[in-house]
């Protein structure tokens, strides 16, 4: 498990030197490889060196929101716990 730096201004999840973290950085460093590792892919535009589509990760972040509040409505969570 990797740590994280020390952040200065109280980061949860600060950059490697301890900073704002890029949401670039965030999809394409760690979001979107994780999911193609998990098999959560759909196909992508274009073939590899042997033939095969490449696969790109098949939810974004927004996806996570709509998780979340699905799981919350299932567990019978009242509205103004959805909305805070």
């Amino acid at each position: 498990m990797m740590c994280t730096p020390h952040s200065e201004i109280g980061l949860l999840f600060p950059d490697s030197r301890g900073g704002v973290r890029r949401h670039s950085n965030l999809l394409n460093r760690e979001y979107w490889p994780l999911q193609i590792k998990a098999g959560l892919t759909r196909p992508g535009k274009g073939k590899d060196e042997r033939g095969k589509p490449i696969d790109r990760a098949r939810y974004d972040l927004h996806a996570l929101r709509h998780f979340a509040a699905s799981a919350l409505i299932k567990q019978h969570a009242g509205l103004k716990r959805l909305t805070t």
